[in-house]
């Protein structure tokens, strides 16, 4: 998970399975913080930060700990994670999409180079995945789905699957959106959570994908500026 920040918790319900990364099995899950760019200068590159976060389930933040794995990406670039697996994506202001693979439980870096691919995304909104699926919202009606062929290697193609005009006028407002499994995640300017359920219907030779309002899950979430959840019904913010 792509965090910005390092608070509180909430426990809300969330749909379906969680992914492979905060399975029931584990006691811990990586957190990783795209630390903020405090010089203003665009040119300085920004700290991505790997935490992990012990005990998931208890939806208590002073279990993440840092263990002092970070590594430096420009400024304009745009990153994100999801689904697990150490799968970590940059979208660059040239028009590449990068993958890495975070190798640090083997001693490794934690970007460690996967695959590069061509791309024009430096100019979308918000970018998020399921690991599966990656979400470019350029703008308030306009969604483009992309699926990984390989999700857990990030070493696939991407391949875009589906462009809808579902109102997104929501997401694109909202303060920070995320994704579990089929379901997004949205912190609002307001201080709420809502979610919003993803299906795919088989159209022939393509694929239209949908974006529906599933409800609001949590209120009352004052001066908050980014959440995410690590699975097991959790969501930090």
């Amino acid at each position: 998970m792509i965090a910005a920040a390092l608070a509180g918790s909430v426990a809300v319900p969330l749909a379906g399975a969680q992914p492979a990364a905060a399975a029931d099995c584990l006691t811990s899950v990586p957190t990783y913080v795209w630390e903020p760019n405090t010089t203003g200068n665009i040119a300085e590159p920004r700290v991505l930060h790997k935490y992990m976060d012990w005990g998931p389930q208890s939806g208590t933040t002073d279990t993440l700990i840092d263990i002092l794995y970070t590594a430096n990406l420009p400024t304009t670039s745009k990153v994100f994670t999801g689904g697990g697996n150490g799968i970590i994506y940059e979208a660059t202001s040239g028009g590449q999409v990068k993958s890495y693979k975070d190798n640090t439980a083997t001693g490794g870096a934690l970007l460690t180079p996967v695959k590069s691919y061509s791309l024009a995304w430096q100019n979308a909104k918000r970018i998020w995945t399921n690991g599966s699926r990656v979400f470019v919202l350029n703008a308030a009606d306009s969604l483009e789905v992309y699926k990984q062929s390989a999700p857990t290697t990030g070493n696939g193609t991407l391949t875009k699957i589906s462009e809808t005009a579902t109102s997104t006028a929501a997401l694109f407002d909202a303060t920070n959106v995320w994704m579990v499994n089929s379901t997004v995640y949205a912190l609002t300017s307001t201080g709420a959570i809502n979610q919003y359920s993803y299906t795919e219907t088989p159209i022939i030779g393509t694929i239209a994908g949908r974006l529906q309002s599933a409800g609001v899950v949590a209120t009352g979430l004052t001066n908050v500026s980014q959440a995410w959840s690590p699975g097991a019904g959790v969501v930090n913010r």
